[in-house]
């Protein structure tokens, strides 16, 4: 099977129901103009209800406009003075921000203009969480090219933000660092601790050891061993 990703296509859900005892199929488009309510945003506990009206682009202005009991008209020059800088950069690409929509970093300016405080997430990971100098809050959930509002903001002052641009750190247990401390070696035919690489395969398990097991060999007839006295491990290595 080959799947072709077109950049000018569409993502759907594919939703199958039983309706009177047949299956009907769904599709339901991605980035759509009609906010869904997702089951796995568990931290957004009081969604405004503006949030699920829809409406490209002005998302944002017509929940702000609830949530900061301000004109949309002024709110939208504020916009305007702000967006100069994030023009050119994706997501607008020099498209103007009502037909895009209104991003976090465009929110964050706008809140830290107003003296808002500001919790921002990213599905149901805070990723921004910054004090305001005023009595004004604004918390807003973004997932699927949409903003979701909660109604207040009691509940998300907690709970430490997560940085995406740091690297993930991997964990190494102490067992995978001694061994990666160690080198290959050619295999001598002679039973101990240690890693080896040899050509021939049948020849290092008949030398090695009665309880030594050996797997099929790939490609390249690589074969990675770790042999301790009196046993005689082999793992086979793409």
């Amino acid at each position: 099977m080959v799947w072709v990703y077109r950049e000018e296509g569409t993502w759907v859900f594919r939703v199958r129901r039983f309706i009177s005892d047949r299956l009907q199929v769904f599709r339901i488009p991605v980035n759509h103009s009609q906010p869904l309510r997702y089951e796995f945003m568990t931290r957004l506990r009081n969604m405004l209800p503006e949030a699920m009206e829809p409406g490209k682009g002005m998302c944002v202005v017509r929940q702000l406009t609830m949530l900061l009991k301000e004109p949309a008209e002024k709110i939208c020059q504020t916009f305007d003075q702000l967006f100069g800088v994030f023009a050119a950069d994706p997501p607008y690409n020099g498209q103007d921000w009502r037909e895009v929509g209104v991003h976090a970093d465009l929110l964050k300016a706008f809140a830290q203009r107003n003296g808002i405080t500001l919790y921002l997430f990213f599905g149901n990971k805070k990723i921004v969480h910054e004090e305001g100098s005023s009595e004004k809050k604004v918390t807003a959930f973004f997932w699927d090219n949409h903003c979701y509002c909660a109604a207040n903001s009691e509940y998300y002052a907690t709970g430490r933000v997560v940085d995406f641009s740091a690297p993930a750190v991997k964990v190494k247990m102490e067992r995978d660092l001694a061994i990666r401390s160690l080198e290959y070696e050619p295999w001598g035919g002679v039973v101990r601790k240690g890693l080896f690489f040899t050509e021939d395969v049948e020849l290092s398990a008949t030398n090695g050891s009665p309880k030594a097991l050996c797997p099929g060999a790939t490609s390249r007839d690589f074969v990675r061993s770790t042999v301790s006295p009196g046993s005689a491990k082999k793992a086979a290595t793409a």
